[in-house]
């Protein structure tokens, strides 16, 4: 399915995961509070700036919870059984 473009306040309780994704357009986030891991292994802190490209394709987790602030620049698909 997709999922039109837009701004976001994004919170994952402790344990939460995103459902994987591929973005249209670039997404950009910000870490307001806690942290948040990527599928390759990368952990984003509180404060960290975040630019994904057009293609890019992930799922988060974070294992203590997280707050974040994202701009989608195009509509995302999320991606049923892959990743």
């Amino acid at each position: 399915s997709s999922t039109a473009a837009g701004f976001y306040i994004v919170r994952f309780p402790p344990g939460a995961t995103s459902a994987a994704h591929e973005h249209i357009g670039y997404e950009e986030f910000i870490v307001l509070d806690g942290s948040l891991t990527d599928c390759d292994g990368t952990t984003y802190f509180t404060n960290d700036c975040v630019s994904l490209p057009p293609g890019s394709t992930h799922a988060s987790h974070s294992e203590s919870g997280c707050v974040t602030a994202a701009m989608n620049n195009g509509p995302f698909r999320v991606l049923v059984d892959e990743m």
